[in-house]
């Protein structure tokens, strides 16, 4: 359900950009060329408006086309859409996010760069709610035939087995850890209270192979 969930909020994210997005653009440009010719006073500052409104309703419109499914991430890659999420975590929350690259290849399918991406996103806002801390950090690298994202805080932390079960931190857990292990991954967690809390997302990657010994970096 988790990956028809991600296909159909990309699906949406696309309807958004080509349909609703390009009309949008298509206005103004229109209200553009009006305001180029002479109007009485009032009629200016009526177009003045309308354009102002408008120009807001499409950063409106892009912002929520990201937030949906980043096209980012299915057009450049895992790693672009990381630093996307970073940037944006951070000029809209205050979350500094340390993001480390080892720039091996990476090759994964639709479904696991939308997992990867969505647990990634997840565990950052867990971060805010939940660890009293405004840094993380975020390492992905190759591991041999799989890609491996690490997300670690140096908050609060928690006990891991005692968390209620109806908790929505820890149902959250469990989410994440259905989702990576349905793609064949591995989910590990390790928190103490007053220690921070390290993730581990691991996903095969698509080609099977090993990077030759040395090249991890």
């Amino acid at each position: 359900m988790s990956l028809i969930e991600e296909r159909d909020r990309r699906q949406i994210a696309g309807e958004l950009h080509d349909r609703i997005g390009h009309g949008l653009a298509a206005c103004q440009m229109l209200i553009q060329t009006i305001q180029r010719n002479h109007h009485p006073p009032e009629t200016t500052a009526l177009l003045q408006k309308t354009l102002a409104m408008l120009e807001q309703t499409i950063q409106d419109a892009r912002t929520l086309t990201f937030e949906i499914s980043p096209p980012v991430l299915y057009e450049l890659g895992l790693e672009p859409a990381l630093e996307w999420l970073a940037e944006q975590m951070e000029k809209q929350h205050g979350l500094h996010i340390e993001l480390q690259d080892d720039n091996q290849e990476k090759p994964l399918s639709e479904d696991a760069r939308g997992v990867l991406f969505r647990a990634a996103r997840e565990l950052l806002f867990n971060v805010l709610k939940h660890a009293r801390t405004a840094w993380a950090a975020v390492d992905i690298r190759r591991m041999g035939d799989s890609v491996r994202i690490t997300v670690t805080d140096h908050g609060a932390g928690f006990d891991i087995h005692s968390l209620p079960a109806d908790q929505k931190q820890s149902f959250g857990l469990f989410s994440i850890r259905e989702r990576i292990e349905y793609l064949g991954g591995r989910f590990e967690c390790s928190s103490r209270p007053g220690e921070g809390t390290r993730i581990v997302l691991e996903i095969p990657a698509a080609d099977g192979k090993t990077p030759e010994a040395g090249s991890m970096g």
